[in-house]
């Protein structure tokens, strides 16, 4: 079988893994109830050209603005029910995967473009983001551009080629800050070309530039804001903090078929689904076989490399040494990329504090690891087969094996059994307040029903304890409010008083509350539930499920 070129047959077989791929992303969008994060999302969008003078405030998400603007375009034509909210990122997701496809057949030919749209197209972890209503789908797709931009630019040489890296760096980094993490390992891609010396002198003044527009939007948004955000769950996830294992988590939740952290939801579970449905042998076969054969591939790739020595041979024609030998140096330069991005993530977990995230916060570099182990699949073939149709043979079973592990992995994460609610809560939350009374939302609780409380055009004056929670819609930083124990008293009285006034002028008030016993969120909201049992109010609970009562005044006894 002869190697494809970009003609018929190789559109042909991409746009047959972007339909699969699309099938996938766009399959059961609705099947889920939108959770906290979605929730927020829907706010900020349904509120991006309207911004309510008295709400959040708004540069709390300054990151993640390119896509709160386009997905506000978005709903305005597909509506803002859950399908609405999460085809934007299905549709980023399944034009992902063609162009994951194109930049691996710009940048290493064409077999390693098809292999890299197919490992997309079924991609679990990816998948998963490109279902859910946030950045991360969209993240991918401009960390992507940002890279061919790079690797174009490394190659050419040229200005207008770099310029094009540094627009496309910054709206990465707006997309999603984390990106910066990232910037310092693109110096690998300077291992692509012969002349590294000319390249590496580009890429610094690149980044010096870069860095330039940089510096308004870190020292405007980023920075006043980025000791308010959540430490306490990272901090659960990561325990004492990550070391080196940290770098293998992540590598093993990029790869076709791996492990996953319970917040990511269905796919923490899919093990146990597959267990039941298929038996053990194969969970671990889809668990171990796919990180086996793709260590195997590597440790080819890797001596090969090595030894320097190639192959490739199509039909008994050898094929001119300096394309293998530039395929490789793209392969290396951007497999180191992805361990040095992961190395820096991690260094920044340990010196700043938790926020290196497996399949999270370093999602930025999975198109790298797809591009890179596509690489390396089709060099690894190269170097076992002489023949052109024994490579693609070869290839061909390796890729099948991979794809037939992560659609298994991803069909099994669709049948978890996940806690649902957030609309039933919002539907009873809805039909016992009215748009008169005053609600007062403890431990944020609000979040979890706002798209379900909106779309019922829920009224009622709404205020947060702690107050900070009324500035912010996502973040919430427990350990810090309670240690601000005066802040809480504060608070507290202010908030007791404001439910006492609405109460002695005849209106009614709510208490909107979803703690949990043991946590730091629970001991902060014990500071106002003691207030306002003090102040001679009696919480009557409606639901304990929905984590709604009435608070009602009653005689103080002496």
């Amino acid at each position: 079988m002869r190697d494809f070129s970009l003609d018929f047959r190789w559109i042909l077989c991409v746009t047959a893994a972007v339909i699969a791929g699309g099938v996938l992303r766009f399959g059961g969008l609705d099947h889920l109830e939108l959770w906290f994060d979605e929730n927020c999302t829907y706010y900020i969008s349904h509120h991006f050209f309207d911004w309510p003078t008295a709400g959040p405030d708004p540069f709390l998400e300054v990151a993640h603005v390119p896509y709160f603007f386009l997905l506000s375009i978005w709903t305005s034509f597909v509506g803002e029910t859950a399908w609405g909210l999460r085809s934007f990122s299905a549709f980023i997701g399944t034009l992902t995967i063609l162009l994951v496809g194109f930049v691996g057949f710009r940048l290493s030919g064409n077999r390693v473009g098809l292999v890299a749209s197919i490992l997309a197209s079924v991609h679990p972890l990816h998948i998963h983001y490109s279902q859910e209503a946030r950045v991360y789908s969209l993240w991918a797709l401009v960390s992507l551009a940002m890279i061919y931009a790079l690797m174009v630019a490394v190659r050419s040489g040229r200005r207008m080629r770099w310029v094009l890296f540094i627009v496309a760096a910054w709206c990465v980094v707006l997309t999603h800050y984390y990106a910066l993490l990232l910037l310092p390992a693109t110096v690998c891609a300077v291992l692509a070309v012969e002349d590294r010396g000319r390249a590496l002198r580009q890429w610094c003044v690149a980044i010096l530039g870069l860095g330039v527009l940089l510096v308004p939007v870190l020292v405007l948004f980023v920075l006043p804001h980025a000791e308010r955000g959540p430490k306490g769950w990272l901090a659960e996830v990561w325990g004492d903090g990550p070391g080196l294992i940290a770098v293998v988590k992540s590598i093993w939740a990029m790869l076709p078929a791996g492990r996953y952290p319970s917040y990511l939801g269905g796919l923490a579970g899919w093990e146990e689904v597959a267990e039941r449905s298929a038996g053990s042998s194969v969970s671990i076969i889809i668990r171990f076989g796919s990180i086996l054969l793709i260590l195997a591939v590597c440790a080819v790739y890797a001596i090969g490399r090595v030894r320097g020595a190639s192959r490739e041979n199509i039909s008994g024609i050898d094929c001119q040494p300096e394309i293998s030998a530039q395929r490789d140096r793209v392969t290396f330069s951007l497999g180191m990329m992805t361990i040095c991005f992961l190395l820096v993530a991690m260094l920044y977990s340990h010196v700043v504090g938790p926020a290196y995230v497996a399949g999270r916060y370093d999602f930025v570099v999975w198109p790298v690891v797809i591009l890179a182990l596509s690489g390396a699949i089709e060099s690894a073939g190269a170097r076992v087969c002489r023949t052109g149709r024994g490579r693609s043979f070869l290839v061909s079973v390796v890729v099948v094996f991979l794809s037939g592990c992560s659609l298994a992995t991803t069909l099994a994460s669709r049948q978890v059994s996940l806690v649902q609610g957030s609309d039933a809560r919002a539907e009873l939350i809805a039909s016992q307040v009215g748009s008169g009374d005053l609600v007062v939302s403890v431990n944020q609780f609000r979040w979890f029903v706002t798209h379900g409380l909106l779309r019922r055009r829920f009224s009622a004056s709404v205020v947060s304890f702690p107050t900070v929670h009324n500035e912010q819609i996502c973040w919430r930083n427990a350990e810090a409010e309670f240690a601000d124990r005066d802040g809480l008293e504060a608070d507290a009285d202010s908030i007791t008083r404001l439910i006492l006034g609405k109460l002695s002028g005849g209106g009614r008030t709510w208490l909107m509350a979803h703690g949990r016993a043991g946590t730091t969120e629970f001991e902060v909201d014990q500071v106002f539930l003691a207030k306002l049992m003090g102040s001679g109010l009696e919480i009557r609970p409606v639901d304990d499920w929905s984590g709604l009562a009435e608070l009602v005044s009653v005689p103080v006894r002496k």
